[in-house]
């Protein structure tokens, strides 16, 4: 029985991108900062987790589905708005500016091959838009997505990097627990669960 399964089931891991290191730092006055776009990794699901504890994964079959999700806390400077409330698209825009989305990543905007492209709601490289109510700095959302795995999926396991991003503005940056942003050198497990285990380790 374990034969058959490893030889129809294709594996999923999936993970939060890092970016650029810089330092954390309150305005000066009480001047309204610029916004930031950073944000803080709570919580995702599935929550099964790989025995070295580096990895949330998924055993899934080709054509299956599979609802992932993520909770994470705003730390952009700015409200987070629901992708209705900020009206129609501008001209040339496909959807409002600002609107906060899951993209892919490693590389950005790449489409994975063994995704069916009813996974996409955008572009065959965006996963879900925000639209539930106003998320203010240090709030906290969750954001719901369902992907399909591909009918012509070979065996094996398939690493699904992504990342938020404030559509026409900026893409998103990880802060630690520790306050800091994520180093980009750090070395992360292609399984890696948005580095949520590794935290410990990084403490600078």
């Amino acid at each position: 029985m374990n034969n058959l399964l490893n030889k129809t089931s294709r594996v999923l891991a999936w993970t939060m991108a890092v970016a650029t290191s810089v330092w954390l730092a309150a305005p000066a006055t009480a001047v309204s900062a610029a916004p930031v776009y950073n944000y803080k990794w709570i919580d995702q699901t599935p929550n099964t987790i790989t025995a070295d504890g580096k990895a949330h994964y998924v055993t899934a079959l080709q054509n299956q589905s599979v609802t992932l999700s993520v909770t994470l806390q705003n730390l952009s400077g700015t409200t987070i708005k629901g992708k209705t409330s900020l009206g129609a698209a501008p001209a040339g825009k496909q959807v409002p500016i600002g609107t906060f989305g899951i993209g892919t990543s490693k590389p950005q905007d790449n489409t994975p091959s063994w995704l069916d492209p009813s996974s996409f709601v955008l572009n065959n490289n965006r996963f879900v838009y925000y639209d539930g109510a106003d998320v203010p700095n240090n709030g906290q959302l969750t954001l719901t997505w369902t992907i399909k795995i591909a009918s012509s999926a070979a065996n094996g396991t398939y690493d699904l990097y992504v990342k938020p991003v404030f559509e026409y503005q900026a893409w998103t940056r990880q802060v630690a627990w520790n306050g800091k942003l994520l180093q980009p050198t750090v070395p992360i497990s292609l399984l890696g669960s948005m580095l949520a285990p590794l935290l410990p380790l990084m403490a600078v």
